[in-house]
């Protein structure tokens, strides 16, 4: 499994992606072909070669065409509609829409615009339809957002993740007045993030960047293990105090798994909490990387009902994931144990279907393909989109995956 690790000791924005991933080996073509294919007239991007505090780093500009800005804090307003110079979310929906991108990259240029006015609209106590995008910041989103989808395509990863977020320090000013950093938006978009503050005086993670790595990046942590294949450096546009204004992508591959490993088990039965406490303490946990959770119903002495909670884990994750059972639970205790596992070799592919692409989970019994899963909440919002029922996406992606990989694997 390829996965695109990005290490933001810097904290992240948009340019500062599409820099790493250039950095890191994707064509600029790659960048510029998507920015075109939205049909935005004077958008372009373009790169350079930069100093920060001598690390060497790529610049991507966006040029839209129009005088430039400070960048995202004065990104969105939530005023009406008939402001000059601004785009609403269905505006940009539109514009991804009708423009010449690839089914995914729309797909998930869509998902992060959506999360993004969602942020803002919680903000300001609006509906994201209502939130109003500066015309200058909207653009350079568009092609900071639109460059990432495609440049991590290009890429080639099976897997995004990233370190916590630094976020800076201070105030800045906005449309809405000065503020603590980070701005209101961002600290709405890193909800269950790991993020923390430092002495730099500036905004670090902006909007647009948190609400790009919050949509594909499927864990925040420490570095996997990785045999290291490519780093890229993507340069901010400001010089910092201390520290180079660098994010830095680390892209690699995770060894391949075995036929067995080790999982940690922790369990507790409880039989004095309300059951719609579990679902929010299921979230917890498996936004913590818990592999798997579950609850079975049990009797206890003097025929008490309760509840066995089951968490699996990998091995080593006992002491971030126990605190968060012992705090979001009323059990006093838990119990934790190691158990090997037995399992197969697995992928994810990308599968096209009569009705869009959809992840598949591929399972393997040495060279054997055993197992294949379409990844249901793929096959939701296509089922949704299209108007058929789910049960024929899901079946389209199981005939079109067993079609493309053949009986053996």
């Amino acid at each position: 499994m390829r996965i695109a690790y990005f290490d933001c000791f810097s904290g992240v924005a948009g340019d500062m992606i599409l820099g790493a991933l250039v950095d890191a080996g994707v064509p600029l073509t790659v960048l510029k072909e998507a920015v075109a294919a939205l049909d935005l007239p004077g958008l372009e991007v373009e790169a350079r070669k930069v100093m920060r505090m001598g690390f060497a780093a790529t610049k991507v500009d966006v040029r839209t065409g129009e005088p430039s800005r400070e960048a995202d804090p004065g990104l969105v307003d939530a005023g009406p509609s008939h402001h000059h110079g601004h785009r609403s979310l269905p505006d940009i929906l539109k514009t991804l829409r009708v423009s010449r991108l690839p089914d995914l990259t729309r797909e998930r240029a869509t998902a992060i615009f959506t999360r993004l006015a969602a942020a803002e609209a919680a903000v300001h106590g609006t509906s994201p339809e209502a939130v109003r995008f500066h015309e200058v910041g909207a653009r350079d989103a568009i092609a900071d957002v639109v460059g990432a989808v495609a440049g991590l395509a290009a890429l080639g990863a099976d897997r995004v993740e990233a370190s916590p977020l630094n976020l800076g320090g201070g105030r800045i000013a906005t449309a809405h007045g000065t503020l603590p950093v980070p701005a209101p938006g961002t600290l709405e978009l890193l909800k269950g993030i790991p993020c923390y503050g430092s002495p730099v005086e500036a905004e670090l993670t902006t909007p647009t960047g948190a609400a790009i790595l919050a949509t594909v990046a499927q864990a925040f942590g420490p570095p996997p293990p990785l045999t290291v294949r490519a780093v890229g450096y993507g340069a901010g546009t400001r010089e910092l105090s201390g520290q180079p204004n660098c994010l830095r992508l680390i892209l690699g591959d995770a060894p391949e798994p075995g036929a067995t490993d080790e999982v940690a088990v922790l369990e507790a039965n409880i039989d004095d909490m309300s059951p719609q406490l579990f679902e929010p303490l299921m979230e917890d946990l498996f936004a913590a990387g818990a592999l798997d959770v579950y609850l079975t119903p049990v009797i206890m002495k003097k025929s008490r009902p309760a509840t066995v909670l089951t968490v699996l884990a990998e091995a080593g994750a006992e002491g971030r994931l126990a605190p968060l059972i012992l705090r979001g639970s009323t059990t006093f205790g838990l119990r934790v144990s190691r158990r090997e596992r037995l399992k197969l070799t697995r992928e994810i592919r990308t599968i096209r279907t009569p009705y869009g692409p959809v992840a598949v989970k591929v399972g393997r019994l040495g060279e054997r393909t055993v197992q294949v899963s379409p990844e249901f909440e793929d096959c939701r919002r296509i089922a949704a989109a299209s108007g058929v029922p789910i049960r024929d996406v899901l079946d389209a992606a199981r005939e079109a995956a067993r079609r493309e990989m053949g009986s053996g694997g």
